[in-house]
């Protein structure tokens, strides 16, 4: 299952063209900034396994620099697990050579092939055998890796190991199977190489473990000559005393047949025999033994991919679960910025409404003192307040005259149907009244119209006022005379 999935991940894109998103996914790689890494790969068409002008892709960053949570979050998205750089080498081969054995692990979770050669012919053994790190020694061994595999030269990882001068893993690699007396392309040995780069721990590890000292490379040298070239006495007196062994075993073989050496044949062939007999029955003891251990193996894979699959989806949960609290958190700044601009306002708000009702006090008082006035900017506004006031009264005083002109027409009128004979003074005297009654009905209409005008100013006012386009000094003004209006009326 988890290879079909990695079929269907983008494969690494020579040819595509590199975008803004791919250097910011490249740079947050390089930090070890996993957030900003799961956050560019969220967006639609972004490829970790995309290579750059040196031939490298953040999928390989990651793994070198060892950042287990970049190399996590990659994985998730999803990538084509054997992406190699320019040099060939795939992500495995660049944690093994760092020595970084949690990535390490976390690839071959997810099936990285072991196998897999870099230009130079090397697998991610050969690379963990140079890094010192027989923690990924282990991992690989335990997931199939060859320990006698070659690389171009023809070296094997414990070649190389001993040509590092690595002794702790020469034993690793020997106690896995390795072929102590493998040779490279030009015959030469491990224990050629390590006496040549004058690694005396490293050949102690090799002549315990059984090297052949007697073997020649393709030039007919053995180890001794490499250990004279580096001059390193320590080395050549390790060769000389494992030679020295050879040599009695074999000159006890030269010496003539004799009773002694035909029993010691004898009991020989019968240590031999029995020895067969009990190694035939330890390896089939070790292929039940190895039967049962590759059907445990299988299941706790089993287990191990399943468990696999609930860390990837909380992993994903927990994800989008920081995208949302993101989120939140920018809409609560959001919301804190907007209360606080409310807030800021509404102070304001409160200190120009104290401005002007202060405002207004001072209007109110410095209009009703005793030698007030108003300033020349307001002079024609308040004039004409002033001549609606007056025309208020003028119709009042006309209403009056009215009334009383009507009263006296009414007793004059009372009079001479009572008189029944109307003299003639009385007849000028009405006619006298009801002319100064059409004078008063002309005056009040001319008052009457004065006044709808000065009520229209009035109004243009009010709605100046009303859409914040007249001066503070004049709506305070005008306020005041409705309140002396008001007075009057009541």
């Amino acid at each position: 299952m988890m290879n079909c999935w990695f079929s269907c991940a983008p494969k690494n894109g020579h040819a595509a063209d590199w975008n803004k998103y791919d250097d910011r996914l490249m740079k947050a790689a390089e930090r070890g900034d996993v957030e900003k890494v799961s956050s560019i790969l969220a967006k639609k068409g972004v490829n970790p396994g995309k290579l750059d002008v040196e031939g490298r892709s953040a999928f390989h960053v990651v793994a070198s620099k060892g950042n287990l949570e970049c190399l996590n979050a990659i994985l998730i998205h999803g990538v084509d697990i054997t992406t190699s750089d320019t040099a060939g080498r795939n992500p495995l081969h660049l944690a093994a050579k760092y020595g970084h054995a949690l990535c390490l692990q976390k690839l071959l979770q997810y099936n990285c092939p072991t196998e897999h050669a870099d230009q130079q012919g090397r697998t991610a053994l050969h690379d963990a055998a140079m890094a010192d790190c027989p923690s990924s020694i282990q991992l690989l061994c335990d997931h199939g890796a060859s320990v006698n595999a070659k690389d171009v030269d023809g070296r094997t990882p414990l070649v190389l190991a001993t040509q590092m001068c690595r002794p702790t893993i020469c034993q690793l690699l020997i106690d896995r199977g390795a072929d102590i007396n493998s040779r490279d392309k030009q015959n030469r040995t491990a224990l050629m190489l390590g006496c040549e780069y004058g690694c005396k721990d490293a050949v102690e590890v090799l002549i315990k473990n059984g090297a052949d000292v007697s073997l020649l490379d393709a030039l007919g040298h053995d180890s001794s000559y490499y250990a004279r070239i580096g001059d390193n006495l320590d080395i050549l007196t390790l060769l000389k005393t494992a030679s020295e062994n050879t040599s009695k075993g074999r000159e006890l073989w030269k010496k003539g047949p004799s009773l002694q050496q035909r029993n010691l044949t004898h009991m020989l062939d019968e240590v031999n025999v029995k020895s067969n007999q009990r190694e035939h029955q330890n390896i089939q003891d070790l292929e039940v033994e190895n039967e049962d251990l590759k059907e445990r193996l299988r299941k706790i894979q089993q287990e191990q991919r399943i468990l696999l699959d609930k860390v990837n989806g909380l992993q994903l949960q927990l994800n989008e679960e920081v995208m949302v609290a993101d989120d939140l958190e920018s809409e609560k700044e959001k919301l804190k910025s907007l209360l606080a601009a409310k807030e800021k306002q509404h102070e304001e708000s409160l200190r120009t409404i104290e401005a002007l009702k202060n405002r207004y006090k001072y209007f109110e008082s410095d209009h009703l003192g005793p030698g007030s006035h108003f300033s020349n900017r307001k002079e024609d506004t308040l004039l004409k307040q002033g001549q609606m006031y007056m025309t208020d009264n003028q119709i009042t005083e006309l209403l009056n005259d009215v009334e009383r002109l009507k009263q006296a027409l009414n007793g004059l009128s009372q009079l001479t149907y009572t008189s029944g004979s109307p003299s003639k003074r009385q007849s000028q005297l009405v006619d006298t009244l009801q002319h100064q009654v059409k004078s008063l009905q002309q005056q009040l209409a001319d008052a009457d119209r004065q006044h709808q005008e000065v009520i229209a100013i009035y109004r243009t006012h009010l709605l100046s006022a009303a859409q914040g386009h007249m001066d503070e000094d004049v709506q305070a003004a005008l306020l005041q005379i409705i309140q002396m209006r008001q007075g009057l009326v009541c």
